[in-house]
């Protein structure tokens, strides 16, 4: 697919989105899963602005030019950093075949009752609650991530209710953090995950920088 023909199909598709900036409602990303033209299927990609990728990298840099010079180890590494792809692994548009639904994205209506690092060592912790009443804890060190495990059977779409600072018990009650066996020191990190290793996380995904997608979604959604 073309770059155009990506951001065409997202901006008229019912897939979710989110602001990487909510304050300000910049930069918008949208979650899907993709398949490419020799048949492999991604179940996580992240479609992003590529214009607002590059402005954000160039002013970084300009801004460790500037305090430490060319020529030093944070501007080199940083450098040497988005030069092979940043943090997320990249997948190009025109490798893409076609694109859909992804089973691990929330949706934004529901994830954006997160409110930042909660609980052990300021990683991410909340709880699930499904359209059938069942619930599913979640814990990963990964903050604010855009695609997480799904129980089998289910997908974010699924999800009726999200409850936040909270773990699951033992006996399946909902306990906010600070209560109970929720209010965990650090130094017990380990032993408590062997004890509730049924715990969900964040799934690695892939993003795809296409052009103009933030500036035509404006034109469209406002």
């Amino acid at each position: 697919m073309h770059s155009s023909e990506i951001v065409e199909f997202l901006i008229a598709s019912d897939l979710p989105y989110q602001y990487l900036l909510p304050d300000t409602e910049e930069e918008v990303e949208y979650l899907g899963a993709a398949r490419l033209r020799g048949g492999a299927y991604l179940p996580c990609v992240a479609f992003r602005d590529q214009e607002e990728y590059l402005r954000k990298a160039l002013q970084y840099l300009e801004k460790l030019r500037r305090q430490f010079g060319r020529g030093a180890q944070p501007y080199q590494s940083t450098l040497e950093f988005y030069i092979n792809g940043g943090r997320d692994a990249k997948v190009f548009f025109y490798d893409i075949a076609s694109i859909e639904k992804s089973v691990h994205a929330i949706p934004p209506t529901i994830y954006n009752q997160l409110d930042g690092p909660t609980g052990r060592s300021n990683g991410m912790c909340f709880v699930t609650e499904m359209k059938d009443g069942k619930c599913f804890a979640y814990h990963d060190k990964i903050l604010m991530e855009s695609f997480w495990d799904m129980p089998s059977g289910y997908s974010g779409e699924d999800i009726a209710k999200l409850w936040t600072h909270s773990y699951l018990s033992k006996s399946g009650e909902i306990i906010p953090h600070g209560e109970g066996d929720a209010d965990i020191p650090d130094d017990a990190y380990l032993a408590y995950c062997a004890d509730h290793a049924n715990e969900l996380g964040a799934v690695p995904h892939f993003v795809c920088l296409v052009e103009q997608l933030s500036a035509t979604f404006k034109k469209r959604k406002k």
